[in-house]
């Protein structure tokens, strides 16, 4: 099995029950989740004093290190080829009816057999594919990546992650978001009235900026749907 990760936690500071509905919550979804593409676990401890949960290790770091490294662009063919594990994951993690919610630079990691991996499941869902009235769910997540619908307060669906990993699409290509703001309420506006714009600067071919257009519609039903994308990036597994 080779080096493993381990995320130790003082059970004396997890007191609060969000803390502790926080954690069982991401054993439970990491549990059953079985992916190169998805960072794994393998077993999880306890001691009187501290929660152990071991965890594939990562070691060459996170897409938000690596982006830094690169001079904070990501050329096309190396972008499209993150993008494309990124989305192997998701086609897990829609198999197990999750929805993730908080992707982002920080939450992909470099896996040492050269697959990129998704990491982090403390905001992950089981959604039901029966409830029709997504609205239940609490609205968190880094704002930057967030959906229109989380930020103007609307039900948001498991089409929130395609719009995050839109956002994070960009940005691996050009070097920034296409909206930023100095405020939630900044950036909310920015969303809903400045349209999506891709620099002349950097020379992305039109397939791909086509595709980042329809993951980043702003309204869900105009949204690319999970399903589609597998299709068109021939998504296996």
């Amino acid at each position: 099995m080779g080096l493993l990760a381990v995320k130790i936690l003082s059970l004396e500071k997890v007191k609060t029950l969000a803390d502790q509905a926080k954690i069982t919550r991401e054993i439970k979804v990491m549990v059953g989740l079985k992916s190169d593409y998805i960072v794994q676990l393998f077993d999880v401890l306890q001691t009187p004093s501290n929660l152990y949960i071991i965890m594939e290790l990562c070691g060459l770091g996170n897409l938000e290190i690596y982006r830094k490294i690169n001079g904070g662009k990501i050329a096309e063919q190396g972008t499209v080829k993150i993008m494309k594990d990124i989305f192997a994951g998701f086609k897990e993690l829609q198999a197990k009816n999750i929805i993730h919610r908080d992707i982002k630079p920080a939450n992909i990691l470099l896996g040492k057999d050269g697959k990129i991996k998704i990491a982090d499941f403390g905001f992950a869902r089981f959604v039901d594919p029966d409830n029709k009235d997504p609205q239940y769910f609490t609205r968190v997540g880094t704002p930057r990546y967030c959906n229109p619908q989380i930020l103007n307060n609307f039900p948001f669906s498991d089409k929130g992650d395609v719009w995050s990993c839109g956002i994070l699409f960009y940005e691996l290509l050009y070097g920034n978001p296409p909206w930023d703001g100095k405020s939630i309420p900044d950036l909310t506006q920015k969303i809903n009235n400045v349209p999506l714009g891709f620099p002349k600067s950097v020379v992305v071919s039109e397939d791909t900026k086509k595709m980042i257009g329809k993951m980043l519609q702003k309204t869900e039903q105009d949204r690319i749907s999970w399903t589609e994308i597998f299709e068109l990036y021939k998504i296996k597994s």
